[in-house]
């Protein structure tokens, strides 16, 4: 992945992103899908359909994309780059704050992280 388009992905907005869960410290939450509502610095609520909203943990999360809503900033990336996977350790801040730290995070001085 491009350092820009990880930027814009992890440093922007999560909310209106349809996310499946891939790996999780809580084996409950392996494969629940949901539209992400809300976030806080430490969390995700996700809209389960009839279920209800549940909250996730970003921490050891791990999820796919699976759909955002058109008018979503990060659109074109994700329809560029088809399945995106994203690591909830990048998303530990809000959103206004962690484009600075994600950049830190994946270009620091001992090298290039991975996304």
């Amino acid at each position: 992945m491009r350092k820009r388009d990880a930027l814009m992905l992890y440093g922007g907005e999560v909310i209106g992103l349809k996310i499946k869960v891939t790996d999780s410290p809580d084996p409950t939450l392996i494969g629940r899908e949901g539209w992400i509502v809300d976030e806080s610095e430490k969390t995700l609520i996700m809209n389960v359909g009839e279920r209800g909203e549940i909250t996730v943990p970003k921490k050891g999360l791990r999820f796919t994309v699976e759909d955002f809503v058109d008018s979503h900033p990060s659109a074109a990336i994700i329809s560029k780059l088809g399945r995106v996977e994203m690591d909830g350790n990048m998303l530990l801040h809000r959103h206004h704050s962690r484009l600075k730290k994600v950049d830190k995070i994946i270009y620091s001085k001992k090298g290039r992280k991975e996304v």
